[in-house]
């Protein structure tokens, strides 16, 4: 990850660490069944499995980019029904975009 991902790759952290063993699970399951822009395809379920949050924050910004990562990422914990974890990553985005 170049310097310009960092404060991306930051505050996906930050919001996947906040999820206990089973959330981070249901949050993975999510990744491989949510929406994604068109012409990016879903990150492979073999390569979520093992993955901790670290590993999940860096396959989220290689597959999608910045922006695309956050998204997805928004989506799929919505989808796993983890709204304090997608609220609070929408309003670093808010705050980053100032």
């Amino acid at each position: 990850m170049g310097d310009a991902a960092q404060p991306f790759e930051t505050a996906l952290l930050f919001a996947l660490d906040d999820l206990a063993g089973d959330n981070f699970r249901r949050f993975k399951q999510q990744l491989g069944v949510v929406r994604v822009e068109e012409g990016r395809a879903r990150i492979p379920r073999g390569r979520l499995e093992r993955a901790d949050t670290l590993d999940a924050a860096r396959l989220l910004l290689e597959a999608y980019g910045e922006e695309g990562a956050l998204d997805v990422a928004v989506r799929a914990l919505r989808g796993a029904n983890l709204r304090d974890s997608a609220s609070a990553l929408l309003q670093w985005r808010r705050g980053e975009q100032r």
